[in-house]
Protein backbone atom coordinates (compact mmCIF):
# COMPACT_ATOMS: atom_id res chain seq x y z
CA UNK A 1 0.00 0.00 0.00
CA UNK A 2 1.51 3.37 -1.03
CA UNK A 3 -0.26 6.33 -0.15
CA UNK A 4 0.93 10.04 -1.96
CA UNK A 5 1.17 13.13 0.41
CA UNK A 6 1.59 16.38 -0.88
CA UNK A 7 3.56 19.35 0.61
CA UNK A 8 4.32 22.68 -0.64
CA UNK A 9 2.31 24.94 -2.66
CA UNK A 10 2.02 26.96 -5.53
CA UNK A 11 1.24 30.17 -5.66
CA UNK A 12 1.34 31.50 -9.69
CA UNK A 13 3.50 30.90 -12.20
CA UNK A 14 6.18 32.61 -10.42
CA UNK A 15 5.86 29.72 -8.09
CA UNK A 16 6.89 27.06 -10.35
CA UNK A 17 3.39 25.75 -11.29
CA UNK A 18 2.93 24.95 -14.95
CA UNK A 19 -0.51 25.75 -15.19
CA UNK A 20 -0.10 29.25 -13.09
CA UNK A 21 -3.00 28.38 -10.93
CA UNK A 22 -2.50 29.43 -7.05
CA UNK A 23 -2.76 26.30 -4.69
CA UNK A 24 -1.80 22.56 -4.22
CA UNK A 25 -1.51 19.97 -6.65
CA UNK A 26 -4.47 18.10 -5.65
CA UNK A 27 -5.14 14.96 -8.60
CA UNK A 28 -4.88 12.14 -5.72
CA UNK A 29 -7.67 10.90 -3.44
CA UNK A 30 -4.74 11.17 -1.13
CA UNK A 31 -2.94 14.49 -1.48
CA UNK A 32 -2.70 16.33 1.61
CA UNK A 33 -1.84 20.11 1.92
CA UNK A 34 0.23 21.96 3.98
CA UNK A 35 -2.23 24.45 4.43
CA UNK A 36 -3.97 24.80 7.74
CA UNK A 37 -7.31 24.87 5.89
CA UNK A 38 -7.71 28.88 5.32
CA UNK A 39 -6.19 27.83 1.72
CA UNK A 40 -3.09 27.69 0.33
CA UNK A 41 0.35 28.44 2.05
CA UNK A 42 1.30 31.09 -0.53
CA UNK A 43 5.27 31.53 0.40
CA UNK A 44 5.88 35.11 -0.09
CA UNK A 45 9.50 34.81 -0.18
CA UNK A 46 9.41 32.30 -3.17
CA UNK A 47 11.15 33.48 -6.33
CA UNK A 48 10.74 33.02 -9.84
CA UNK A 49 13.24 30.08 -11.07
CA UNK A 50 11.60 26.38 -11.66
CA UNK A 51 12.64 24.09 -8.80
CA UNK A 52 14.33 20.57 -9.76
CA UNK A 53 14.87 17.81 -7.66
CA UNK A 54 17.28 14.83 -8.07
CA UNK A 55 19.26 12.61 -5.30
CA UNK A 56 22.57 11.07 -6.30
CA UNK A 57 25.71 9.18 -5.21
CA UNK A 58 28.73 10.28 -4.28
CA UNK A 59 31.29 7.57 -3.06
CA UNK A 60 32.94 8.65 0.41
CA UNK A 61 35.53 7.82 2.72
CA UNK A 62 34.39 8.46 6.18
CA UNK A 63 37.06 9.83 9.03
CA UNK A 64 38.21 5.87 9.69
CA UNK A 65 38.77 5.13 5.94
CA UNK A 66 35.68 3.39 5.12
CA UNK A 67 34.31 3.68 1.77
CA UNK A 68 30.62 3.91 1.42
CA UNK A 69 28.17 5.78 -0.80
CA UNK A 70 26.77 8.81 0.05
CA UNK A 71 23.85 9.90 -1.02
CA UNK A 72 23.44 13.88 -1.68
CA UNK A 73 19.45 15.31 -2.51
CA UNK A 74 20.11 18.26 -4.60
CA UNK A 75 17.44 21.56 -5.17
CA UNK A 76 17.84 23.92 -7.92
CA UNK A 77 16.56 26.05 -10.73
CA UNK A 78 15.55 23.64 -13.30
CA UNK A 79 15.22 23.94 -16.99
CA UNK A 80 12.26 26.04 -18.13
CA UNK A 81 11.10 23.47 -21.18
CA UNK A 82 12.03 20.18 -19.63
CA UNK A 83 10.02 20.94 -15.71
CA UNK A 84 6.97 21.13 -18.10
CA UNK A 85 7.21 17.34 -18.64
CA UNK A 86 8.64 16.06 -15.61
CA UNK A 87 6.44 14.64 -12.78
CA UNK A 88 6.59 16.77 -8.96
CA UNK A 89 9.32 15.01 -7.06
CA UNK A 90 8.74 12.42 -4.70
CA UNK A 91 10.69 12.63 -1.45
CA UNK A 92 11.55 9.19 -0.03
CA UNK A 93 13.49 7.56 2.50
CA UNK A 94 16.78 5.25 1.40
CA UNK A 95 15.15 2.16 2.66
CA UNK A 96 11.58 2.92 0.75
CA UNK A 97 10.35 -0.24 -0.73
CA UNK A 98 12.18 -2.54 1.28
CA UNK A 99 12.19 -4.13 5.29
CA UNK A 100 9.54 -6.85 4.30
CA UNK A 101 9.87 -9.80 6.54
CA UNK A 102 7.02 -12.39 6.79
CA UNK A 103 4.82 -11.72 9.93
CA UNK A 104 6.75 -8.31 10.95
CA UNK A 105 7.43 -6.36 8.79
CA UNK A 106 5.73 -5.00 5.35
CA UNK A 107 7.98 -2.96 3.28
CA UNK A 108 8.25 0.74 3.84
CA UNK A 109 6.00 2.72 1.89
CA UNK A 110 5.55 6.21 3.19
CA UNK A 111 6.45 9.57 0.86
CA UNK A 112 5.40 13.23 0.44
CA UNK A 113 5.49 14.73 -2.52
CA UNK A 114 5.50 18.25 -3.51
CA UNK A 115 3.89 20.53 -5.34
CA UNK A 116 6.61 23.10 -6.44
CA UNK A 117 9.71 20.84 -7.21
CA UNK A 118 9.94 18.72 -10.53
CA UNK A 119 11.38 15.12 -10.46
CA UNK A 120 14.95 14.45 -11.88
CA UNK A 121 15.01 17.58 -14.24
CA UNK A 122 17.82 19.26 -15.81
CA UNK A 123 19.52 22.13 -13.76
CA UNK A 124 19.19 25.40 -16.07
CA UNK A 125 22.04 26.70 -18.03
CA UNK A 126 21.34 30.08 -19.14
CA UNK A 127 23.09 33.16 -17.91
CA UNK A 128 25.42 32.85 -14.72
CA UNK A 129 25.80 30.04 -12.32
CA UNK A 130 24.18 29.41 -8.95
CA UNK A 131 25.92 30.27 -5.44
CA UNK A 132 25.85 26.92 -3.45
CA UNK A 133 24.09 26.22 -0.30
CA UNK A 134 25.50 23.01 1.64
CA UNK A 135 23.15 21.86 4.58
CA UNK A 136 24.23 19.57 7.27
CA UNK A 137 20.82 17.72 8.55
CA UNK A 138 20.14 16.92 12.21
CA UNK A 139 21.16 13.72 14.48
CA UNK A 140 19.00 11.05 12.83
CA UNK A 141 17.10 12.93 10.59
CA UNK A 142 17.27 13.35 6.65
CA UNK A 143 17.90 16.40 4.06
CA UNK A 144 13.85 16.31 2.84
CA UNK A 145 13.13 17.83 6.80
CA UNK A 146 13.94 21.57 5.55
CA UNK A 147 12.33 20.38 1.81
CA UNK A 148 10.10 24.07 2.05
CA UNK A 149 13.18 25.99 2.52
CA UNK A 150 15.61 24.07 -0.42
CA UNK A 151 12.84 24.53 -3.09
CA UNK A 152 12.58 28.40 -2.11
CA UNK A 153 16.25 28.64 -1.88
CA UNK A 154 16.57 27.08 -5.29
CA UNK A 155 13.67 29.43 -6.56
CA UNK A 156 15.88 32.11 -6.22
CA UNK A 157 18.74 31.04 -8.00
CA UNK A 158 20.95 28.96 -5.31
CA UNK A 159 21.87 24.81 -5.37
CA UNK A 160 20.91 23.44 -2.15
CA UNK A 161 23.15 20.54 -2.01
CA UNK A 162 22.15 17.81 1.25
CA UNK A 163 24.24 15.03 2.02
CA UNK A 164 22.93 12.42 4.46
CA UNK A 165 25.18 11.71 6.84
CA UNK A 166 24.99 7.81 7.04
CA UNK A 167 25.50 6.29 10.19
CA UNK A 168 23.39 9.76 11.76
CA UNK A 169 19.81 9.42 9.92
CA UNK A 170 16.33 8.37 11.11
CA UNK A 171 16.94 5.11 8.50
CA UNK A 172 20.23 3.63 10.31
CA UNK A 173 17.69 4.03 13.29
CA UNK A 174 14.94 2.28 11.67
CA UNK A 175 16.93 -0.75 10.16
CA UNK A 176 18.58 -1.15 14.06
CA UNK A 177 14.76 -1.69 15.22
CA UNK A 178 13.79 -3.87 12.60
CA UNK A 179 16.97 -5.68 12.40
CA UNK A 180 16.52 -6.45 16.64
CA UNK A 181 13.02 -7.49 16.32
CA UNK A 182 13.53 -10.28 13.59
CA UNK A 183 17.16 -11.25 15.11
CA UNK A 184 18.63 -11.31 11.37
CA UNK A 185 19.59 -8.49 9.24
CA UNK A 186 16.57 -7.49 7.11
CA UNK A 187 18.14 -5.07 5.97
CA UNK A 188 22.05 -3.91 5.86
CA UNK A 189 23.57 -1.27 7.53
CA UNK A 190 23.81 1.72 4.57
CA UNK A 191 27.64 2.11 4.76
CA UNK A 192 28.01 -1.98 4.70
CA UNK A 193 29.47 -1.67 8.67
CA UNK A 194 27.82 -4.46 10.94
CA UNK A 195 25.19 -3.38 13.27
CA UNK A 196 24.16 -1.23 14.64
CA UNK A 197 24.52 1.19 12.04
CA UNK A 198 24.01 4.34 14.16
CA UNK A 199 27.42 5.76 14.66
CA UNK A 200 27.75 6.05 18.88
CA UNK A 201 31.04 8.37 18.64
CA UNK A 202 30.43 12.02 18.56
CA UNK A 203 34.03 12.65 17.64
CA UNK A 204 33.65 10.11 14.55
CA UNK A 205 29.93 11.70 14.19
CA UNK A 206 31.41 14.79 13.83
CA UNK A 207 34.59 14.45 11.81
CA UNK A 208 32.62 12.34 9.11
CA UNK A 209 29.52 15.37 8.73
CA UNK A 210 32.56 17.66 7.90
CA UNK A 211 34.00 15.52 5.67
CA UNK A 212 30.67 15.07 3.81
CA UNK A 213 30.13 18.28 3.62
CA UNK A 214 33.51 19.40 1.94
CA UNK A 215 33.12 16.50 -0.28
CA UNK A 216 29.77 17.68 -1.63
CA UNK A 217 31.56 21.15 -1.65
CA UNK A 218 34.44 19.18 -4.12
CA UNK A 219 32.00 17.06 -6.31
CA UNK A 220 28.58 18.74 -6.74
CA UNK A 221 29.57 20.07 -9.77
CA UNK A 222 30.51 16.41 -11.22
CA UNK A 223 26.39 15.99 -11.18
CA UNK A 224 25.76 19.50 -12.24
CA UNK A 225 28.49 20.79 -14.17
CA UNK A 226 29.35 24.17 -15.08
CA UNK A 227 25.67 25.40 -14.24
CA UNK A 228 26.53 25.57 -10.26
CA UNK A 229 29.31 28.36 -8.65
CA UNK A 230 31.75 25.88 -5.94
CA UNK A 231 33.82 29.10 -5.59
CA UNK A 232 30.56 31.09 -3.78
CA UNK A 233 29.32 28.79 -1.22
CA UNK A 234 27.55 29.03 2.42
CA UNK A 235 27.10 26.50 5.16
CA UNK A 236 24.13 25.83 6.78
CA UNK A 237 22.57 23.49 9.50
CA UNK A 238 20.05 22.29 11.89
CA UNK A 239 20.26 20.53 15.19
CA UNK A 240 23.66 18.67 15.04
CA UNK A 241 23.97 20.09 11.10
CA UNK A 242 24.22 23.67 12.78
CA UNK A 243 27.24 22.71 14.76
CA UNK A 244 28.75 20.82 11.55
CA UNK A 245 28.88 24.56 10.31
CA UNK A 246 30.95 25.93 12.97
CA UNK A 247 32.77 22.96 12.76
CA UNK A 248 33.70 23.44 9.42
CA UNK A 249 34.59 27.02 9.90
CA UNK A 250 36.32 26.84 13.51
CA UNK A 251 37.39 23.92 13.60
CA UNK A 252 37.89 21.09 16.43
CA UNK A 253 41.10 20.40 18.57
CA UNK A 254 39.02 17.85 20.41
CA UNK A 255 36.96 15.81 17.58
CA UNK A 256 40.55 16.17 15.03
CA UNK A 257 39.09 18.46 12.50
CA UNK A 258 41.03 21.61 11.18
CA UNK A 259 39.91 25.11 11.08
CA UNK A 260 38.91 26.08 7.42
CA UNK A 261 40.99 27.39 4.85
CA UNK A 262 38.89 26.79 1.87
CA UNK A 263 38.29 30.28 0.86
CA UNK A 264 35.31 29.09 -1.31
CA UNK A 265 32.91 29.05 1.61
CA UNK A 266 31.73 32.41 2.34
CA UNK A 267 29.58 32.12 5.42
CA UNK A 268 27.48 29.65 8.20
CA UNK A 269 24.71 29.72 9.71
CA UNK A 270 23.19 27.43 12.40
CA UNK A 271 19.93 26.86 13.56
CA UNK A 272 19.82 25.74 16.83
CA UNK A 273 22.60 23.32 17.55
CA UNK A 274 23.85 20.67 19.60
CA UNK A 275 23.96 19.30 23.00
CA UNK A 276 26.72 20.69 25.21
CA UNK A 277 29.18 17.45 24.32
CA UNK A 278 28.90 17.91 21.09
CA UNK A 279 29.10 21.65 21.06
CA UNK A 280 31.33 22.89 23.28
CA UNK A 281 34.09 20.82 21.86
CA UNK A 282 34.28 23.22 18.80
CA UNK A 283 36.70 25.92 18.52
CA UNK A 284 34.15 28.78 17.62
CA UNK A 285 37.17 31.52 18.52
CA UNK A 286 38.57 30.25 15.27
CA UNK A 287 35.62 30.94 12.53
CA UNK A 288 36.36 34.31 10.73
CA UNK A 289 33.49 34.28 8.59
CA UNK A 290 30.13 36.11 8.84
CA UNK A 291 28.02 33.85 11.01
CA UNK A 292 24.41 33.79 11.99
CA UNK A 293 22.83 31.55 14.53
CA UNK A 294 18.74 31.63 15.11
CA UNK A 295 17.60 29.80 18.37
CA UNK A 296 14.86 29.80 20.64
CA UNK A 297 13.94 29.39 24.48
CA UNK A 298 11.24 26.96 23.36
CA UNK A 299 14.18 24.75 22.62
CA UNK A 300 14.31 22.85 25.52
CA UNK A 301 16.48 20.03 23.56
CA UNK A 302 19.48 23.02 23.32
CA UNK A 303 19.17 25.16 25.69
CA UNK A 304 19.17 29.03 24.67
CA UNK A 305 22.14 29.66 27.54
CA UNK A 306 24.41 27.11 25.70
CA UNK A 307 23.08 28.87 22.01
CA UNK A 308 24.40 32.40 23.37
CA UNK A 309 27.62 31.34 25.11
CA UNK A 310 28.57 29.55 22.05
CA UNK A 311 27.22 32.43 20.08
CA UNK A 312 29.60 35.36 21.98
CA UNK A 313 32.87 33.00 21.62
CA UNK A 314 32.55 32.78 18.11
CA UNK A 315 35.53 34.78 16.62
CA UNK A 316 34.13 36.58 13.19
CA UNK A 317 33.55 40.01 13.67
CA UNK A 318 30.44 39.63 11.84
CA UNK A 319 28.21 37.14 13.56
CA UNK A 320 24.53 37.40 14.61
CA UNK A 321 21.81 35.54 16.79
CA UNK A 322 18.21 35.99 16.74
CA UNK A 323 15.55 34.22 18.52
CA UNK A 324 12.38 33.20 17.80
CA UNK A 325 9.16 32.81 20.36
CA UNK A 326 8.29 29.31 21.67
CA UNK A 327 9.64 27.03 18.79
CA UNK A 328 10.53 23.48 19.81
CA UNK A 329 13.66 21.96 18.67
CA UNK A 330 11.89 20.31 15.16
CA UNK A 331 10.03 23.15 14.50
CA UNK A 332 12.26 23.66 12.05
CA UNK A 333 11.45 20.39 10.15
CA UNK A 334 8.18 20.13 9.95
CA UNK A 335 7.69 20.84 6.25
CA UNK A 336 8.13 17.28 5.02
CA UNK A 337 7.65 15.39 9.16
CA UNK A 338 4.50 16.69 9.00
CA UNK A 339 3.21 15.48 6.05
CA UNK A 340 5.50 12.04 6.70
CA UNK A 341 3.68 11.54 9.91
CA UNK A 342 -0.25 11.82 8.22
CA UNK A 343 1.33 9.26 5.26
CA UNK A 344 2.72 6.85 7.72
CA UNK A 345 -0.35 6.87 9.95
CA UNK A 346 -2.65 6.30 7.12
CA UNK A 347 -0.16 3.21 5.94
CA UNK A 348 -0.06 1.95 10.14
CA UNK A 349 -3.81 2.51 10.66
CA UNK A 350 -4.45 0.38 7.59
CA UNK A 351 -1.77 -2.13 8.08
CA UNK A 352 -0.56 -3.73 11.17
CA UNK A 353 2.30 -5.04 10.23
CA UNK A 354 3.68 -1.61 8.60
CA UNK A 355 6.31 -1.92 10.84
CA UNK A 356 8.69 1.14 9.60
CA UNK A 357 5.70 3.81 9.68
CA UNK A 358 5.09 2.33 13.25
CA UNK A 359 8.92 3.02 14.38
CA UNK A 360 8.74 6.46 12.56
CA UNK A 361 5.93 7.62 14.06
CA UNK A 362 7.19 6.28 17.97
CA UNK A 363 10.37 8.02 17.29
CA UNK A 364 8.37 11.67 16.76
CA UNK A 365 5.18 11.48 18.20
CA UNK A 366 5.92 10.39 21.93
CA UNK A 367 6.74 13.69 24.21
CA UNK A 368 10.60 14.11 24.01
CA UNK A 369 12.92 17.67 24.58
CA UNK A 370 13.03 18.02 21.07
CA UNK A 371 9.20 18.23 20.92
CA UNK A 372 6.45 17.18 19.01
CA UNK A 373 4.60 17.41 15.71
CA UNK A 374 1.86 17.99 18.46
CA UNK A 375 3.84 21.64 18.97
CA UNK A 376 4.43 22.59 15.53
CA UNK A 377 2.12 20.45 12.97
CA UNK A 378 -1.31 21.70 11.74
CA UNK A 379 -4.61 19.97 12.47
CA UNK A 380 -4.95 19.11 8.95
CA UNK A 381 -1.50 17.08 8.93
CA UNK A 382 -4.01 14.73 11.31
CA UNK A 383 -7.06 14.25 9.59
CA UNK A 384 -6.49 15.00 5.98
CA UNK A 385 -6.94 12.95 3.71
CA UNK A 386 -7.20 10.17 6.29
CA UNK A 387 -7.84 10.85 9.78
CA UNK A 388 -4.97 9.38 12.14
CA UNK A 389 -5.97 11.28 15.30
CA UNK A 390 -6.53 7.57 16.92
CA UNK A 391 -3.42 6.37 16.20
CA UNK A 392 -2.02 9.97 17.17
CA UNK A 393 -3.12 9.64 20.58
CA UNK A 394 -2.68 6.19 21.05
CA UNK A 395 1.38 6.29 20.28
CA UNK A 396 1.80 10.21 21.49
CA UNK A 397 -0.55 10.36 23.94
CA UNK A 398 -2.66 13.77 23.24
CA UNK A 399 -5.30 13.70 21.10
CA UNK A 400 -5.18 16.21 18.29
CA UNK A 401 -8.32 19.04 17.95
CA UNK A 402 -8.82 21.75 15.76
CA UNK A 403 -8.86 24.26 18.78
CA UNK A 404 -5.04 22.69 20.09
CA UNK A 405 -2.93 22.30 17.32
CA UNK A 406 -0.48 23.52 17.11
CA UNK A 407 0.04 23.98 20.90
CA UNK A 408 3.49 26.23 20.13
CA UNK A 409 5.36 27.77 17.28
CA UNK A 410 4.14 26.99 13.65
CA UNK A 411 6.32 25.06 11.46
CA UNK A 412 5.26 27.84 9.24
CA UNK A 413 6.31 30.72 11.38
CA UNK A 414 9.59 29.15 11.83
CA UNK A 415 10.18 28.68 8.33
CA UNK A 416 9.43 32.00 7.73
CA UNK A 417 12.08 33.71 9.72
CA UNK A 418 14.42 31.50 8.80
CA UNK A 419 14.12 33.04 5.19
CA UNK A 420 13.70 36.36 6.07
CA UNK A 421 17.20 35.60 7.64
CA UNK A 422 18.78 33.43 4.88
CA UNK A 423 18.25 34.96 1.63
CA UNK A 424 19.37 38.56 2.40
CA UNK A 425 22.06 36.67 4.21
CA UNK A 426 23.36 35.17 1.23
CA UNK A 427 22.52 38.19 -1.12
CA UNK A 428 25.54 39.69 1.03
CA UNK A 429 27.38 36.95 1.17
CA UNK A 430 27.86 36.31 -2.29
CA UNK A 431 26.57 40.11 -4.04
CA UNK A 432 28.53 42.30 -2.58
CA UNK A 433 29.85 44.65 -4.52
CA UNK A 434 33.38 45.14 -2.72
CA UNK A 435 33.59 41.96 -0.54
CA UNK A 436 32.52 43.52 2.65
CA UNK A 437 29.45 42.33 4.48
CA UNK A 438 27.46 45.09 5.21
CA UNK A 439 23.51 44.56 5.36
CA UNK A 440 20.86 46.83 4.35
CA UNK A 441 19.42 49.04 7.42
CA UNK A 442 16.10 47.77 5.88
CA UNK A 443 16.73 44.27 6.26
CA UNK A 444 15.96 41.50 8.72
CA UNK A 445 19.43 41.03 9.46
CA UNK A 446 19.37 44.43 11.03
CA UNK A 447 18.23 43.19 14.16
CA UNK A 448 15.84 46.69 15.21
CA UNK A 449 14.31 45.96 11.57
CA UNK A 450 13.62 42.32 12.34
CA UNK A 451 12.20 42.97 15.64
CA UNK A 452 9.80 45.81 14.46
CA UNK A 453 8.60 43.49 11.38
CA UNK A 454 8.82 39.96 12.62
CA UNK A 455 6.35 39.14 15.17
CA UNK A 456 8.07 35.91 16.35
CA UNK A 457 11.32 37.37 16.77
CA UNK A 458 11.91 38.40 20.70
CA UNK A 459 15.10 38.80 20.78
CA UNK A 460 18.01 40.33 18.13
CA UNK A 461 21.84 40.89 18.24
CA UNK A 462 24.01 41.73 15.60
CA UNK A 463 28.06 43.04 15.37
CA UNK A 464 27.88 43.57 11.77
CA UNK A 465 28.14 47.19 10.37
CA UNK A 466 24.59 47.96 8.72
CA UNK A 467 24.48 49.98 5.40
CA UNK A 468 22.16 53.23 5.72
CA UNK A 469 19.65 53.29 2.68
CA UNK A 470 19.05 50.44 -0.13
CA UNK A 471 17.55 46.85 0.77
CA UNK A 472 19.05 43.41 0.30
CA UNK A 473 16.95 42.51 -2.73
CA UNK A 474 16.60 38.25 -3.08
CA UNK A 475 18.52 37.08 -5.65
CA UNK A 476 15.25 36.34 -8.24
Amino acid sequence: MSLLFFIGTACGAGAGSDSGSSGLESNSAFASSRDSGDGPDCREGRGHFRVGYKRVQMTQTSSTGRVHQMPVDLWYPADYFDSFRAPLATYRTLIWGRGEFAGLSAAEAFQTTSAVAKQDVRILREGRAFPLVVYSHGSVSEPTDVADIAEDLASHGYVFAAPWHIGDTRDDVKIDALNKAAATTVIACLDGRPSPCREASVPASMADRVLDTKHVIDHVGDALGRAVDTSNVAVIGWSRGGVTALALAGGSATFGIPQLTDTRVKGIMAFSGGKAPVMTPIDVQNIKIPTIMVSSPGDIQVPIDLITSTYNLVGSPNKALFQTDNAVHYAIAGSNICPQIQSAGAIYQANPLAFLEKNELTFLLPAQPPGTPFDFCDYANFVSPVDITAVAQSIGGILPTAETIPMKTSYHDVDRVVEELLLPYLVNLFHSRDGTFEPSERSFLNPDYALANEDILISAQATYPLRHGGHDSWRD
